[in-house]
């Protein structure tokens, strides 16, 4: 959540599938692995709002 907070604080986030944000990465994360860590983001935030 604090990554994700960090994101929104600079106005980096909400990457679409055409490769911009990978694009524009500071330190080159591609689009492959924005991909996998957005999935996973979304799934533990389903998850814990599951359990509240």
């Amino acid at each position: 959540e604090n990554m994700v907070a960090r994101m929104d604080i600079e106005g980096f986030g909400a990457c679409s599938n055409i490769g911009s944000c990978a694009a524009e990465c500071p330190v080159g994360i591609s689009l492959e692995n924005i991909a996998i860590l957005n999935r996973e983001f979304l799934t533990a935030k389903v998850a814990s709002n599951n359990l509240a």
